[in-house]
């Protein structure tokens, strides 16, 4: 949503906002099809999802010529988030994730363009597990407090 309010697409209506999110959250984005990372590998056997199905899910979301910054913001330079219009960003990954390697370099990316980010790598934590946390009924984990502090310091 961010990339096409700051460079609109011209498939996608264009959406104004009259004032800057107060926050974006982002829990474990995936922000790049491709398997390469280290991570991939790391944390084949970790992680609640697979190399294999990651990719064949990447091909079925966008073909090859669909494959840019709008699809994969790991694509973007600093410049493409210069003027965001977002306060705070909170970015979590799971250290387990698949994508913990994508998401860090995004994380660098943002952080360039000189947003107000959050960075928080959850030890031990697999993909989406705040969320997981909360569908099974477990005890919540560093992911889950994270987004918690977060808003608490965000939205006073």
């Amino acid at each position: 949503m961010v990339s096409s309010i700051l460079h609109p697409h011209p498939s996608i209506p264009t959406l104004e906002l009259s004032t800057p999110l107060r926050g974006l959250l982002l829990v474990c984005p995936w922000v790049s099809f491709s398997a390469d990372w280290p991570s991939y590998a790391e944390n084949e056997d970790k992680d609640i999802h697979s190399g294999p199905s990651m990719e064949g899910w990447a091909n079925d979301f966008a073909s090859v010529d669909e494959h840019n910054n709008y699809s994969e913001p790991c694509l973007t330079q600093p410049d493409w988030w210069v003027n965001a219009p977002v306060k705070k960003v909170l970015n979590v990954w799971g250290e387990y994730e698949l994508f913990r390697d994508s998401i860090e370099e995004l994380n660098k990316t943002l952080t360039r363009a000189e947003l107000d980010v959050t960075a928080v790598r959850c030890a031990r934590q697999v993909h989406i597990d705040c969320i997981l946390d909360a569908q099974t009924g477990m005890q919540p984990g560093p992911m889950s407090e994270a987004v918690w502090e977060w808003l608490k310091a965000s939205y006073r």
